[in-house]
């Protein structure tokens, strides 16, 4: 089944989000800047491993919002991006496609920053098991239709890539505007205070 709820409208898919107080200022103020950056990444590896970067920083943004003592996770060894992922995956507030696609950005990630001998998606190839992975981005860009992922237009790995990451990051990044309107209401006093009040 494709995706089909893309406007076309300034590179955003979710223009209803784009059009209140959250939308472009505020995707303009916190992530225009590093997607520049990452686009100016001239080797595959450095614009990956970037790319991951900034969108762990979108996933770490929504569990902060859900968990009000968020420090206490930081300080552990096993807080990893795929358990960050996991854990989003858990409380099932979020699309999961947008997980999935985080996930293999993060296996692709760890791919470049493990293998020294891997400089570009093309050297996938030459691995079964990391060729692997090239199909399952195939396979995720094939659910997006028209306009929606420019690879459509030009099916370099490279593109295709940006589309899953893109796509993973502008999701939870409108996504996070409904997780902060439900746990405001959650950790709200006057709120606890019904609920203890109710239970009494």
């Amino acid at each position: 089944m494709t995706k089909n709820f893309y406007f076309g409208d300034k590179d955003c898919y979710f223009k209803k989000q784009y059009d209140d107080k959250h939308g472009f200022s505020k995707w303009n103020e916190t992530i225009s800047g590093y997607i520049k950056k990452i686009n100016e990444s001239v080797d595959d590896r450095a614009y990956v491993i970037f790319a991951a970067g900034l969108l762990e920083k979108q996933i770490t943004q929504i569990l902060q919002i859900i968990f009000p003592k968020y420090k206490y996770l930081e300080d552990v060894d096993s807080y990893t991006f795929s358990m960050k992922i996991r854990m989003l995956k858990a409380l099932n507030l979020l699309p999961n496609h947008f997980l999935n696609f985080s996930d293999l950005v993060r296996e692709i990630r760890n791919v470049f920053a493990h293998n020294i001998d891997i400089e570009s998606f093309e050297d996938f190839a030459e691995h079964p098991k990391l060729l692997k992975k090239l199909r399952k981005i195939d396979a995720y860009c094939a659910e997006w239709k028209e306009n929606l992922v420019k690879s459509n237009f030009d099916n370099k790995w490279r593109n295709k890539f940006d589309d899953i990451y893109r796509l993973a990051l502008e999701g939870l990044f409108c996504y996070e505007e409904n997780v902060k309107a439900l746990f405001d209401k959650i950790w709200n006093k006057e709120f606890i205070k019904k609920l203890d009040e109710n239970n009494i």
